[in-house]
């Protein structure tokens, strides 16, 4: 899983952060390892919390796979998964902002949280 952060023209182009992620991620990866193209998937989600084409595309193989053909099961696991997600993507940014008020604000200038 990658976390894309934030691209200069997210305002403009959906996904643009997770786009260029994905294509740094697969040039890292070509360069250090042999490895197929077609062998990897690299999962990216942004920083306020959009899902990349590929993300999104092995969650819904996964919910197929798990639903068995039943659509509401593979709906339900897609919902869940998505929340779940969500979540942790939350925590991940509470515990940045702990770190970055612990780290980069002086003391005796206190921020309200």
């Amino acid at each position: 899983m990658t976390h894309a952060g934030t691209h200069p023209l997210a305002h403009k182009i959906p996904l643009a952060a997770a786009k260029a992620t994905v294509a740094q991620k697969l040039k890292f990866i070509m360069k250090h390892y042999k490895i197929s193209k077609d062998a990897i998937i690299i999962f990216v989600l942004e920083t306020h919390g959009a899902l990349g084409d590929e993300a999104l595309k092995l969650l819904h193989r996964i919910a197929e796979k798990k639903g068995g053909g039943k659509n509401e099961v593979s709906a339900q696991f897609l919902r869940f998964s998505l929340a779940r997600i969500g979540v942790a993507l939350q925590r991940g940014n509470a515990v940045m902002l702990r770190h970055w008020r612990s780290a980069c604000v002086p003391t005796g200038n206190r921020i309200v949280m």
